[in-house]
């Protein structure tokens, strides 16, 4: 058997800053792409001494053999993931890991809550919720303004995205939770997925 067709060089293509200490990664993966779907995630150590981080997917592309990931600075290991560049290489990511969503065609609205770098985790979710004809809204959380994540990014794969902010500095002042409440208010919901 030819082990060269296993070997993927999990390079970092592209890297760009979301928010203060977070990222959004492009990662080298056409295994993993290949196979990978919606709510599944993958294990990644940045180099060989790391410990290993589970980490959502935020999207991918199977044609180009890419997986997008959305890093947090939360500890060590997070650290040493968030300071690497792009051409830098992961020492391993392993996946696709746990179960897909379970997604299907819903006679009420689905929405989908996104509290931080959870907005990432939600993306796929939403996309096959709305390729199925679903009505989707998407929910964003942050404590401030300046911490929104990827609401443009939702707000492309959903009908509806209401924002909120602990502070009040943009959209609804409080939780994703009093976004959904509004929402139920409007219409029957017949699924919903938080992270």
């Amino acid at each position: 058997m030819d082990a060269s067709r296993y070997h993927q060089s999990f390079e970092i293509l592209s890297k760009r800053p979301l928010c203060p200490d977070t990222w959004h990664f492009e990662v080298e993966a056409p295994l993993v792409a290949a196979k990978i779907e919606a709510g599944q995630f993958v294990v990644v150590r940045p180099n060989a001494r790391s410990e290993r981080m589970p980490l959502s997917i935020a999207g991918w592309d199977r044609k180009a053999g890419t997986l997008r990931l959305v890093i947090a600075r939360a500890g060590f290991t997070s650290g040493e993931a968030v300071a690497m560049e792009v051409g830098d290489r992961f020492a391993d990511l392993v996946g696709p890991l746990g179960q897909r969503s379970h997604v299907a065609r819903h006679a009420g609205a689905c929405v989908v809550l996104g509290g931080g770098y959870g907005t990432g985790a939600i993306l796929p979710t939403a996309r096959d919720l709305k390729a199925l004809g679903n009505t989707v809204y998407g929910v964003v959380g942050a404590r401030s303004a300046g911490r929104l994540l990827l609401v443009e990014e939702l707000a492309s794969v959903c009908d509806r995205v209401l924002v909120t902010t602990n502070d009040g500095s943009e959209g609804i002042r409080g939780f994703v939770t009093d976004a959904l409440g509004t929402i139920l208010a409007e219409e029957p919901v017949s699924f919903c997925l938080a992270v």
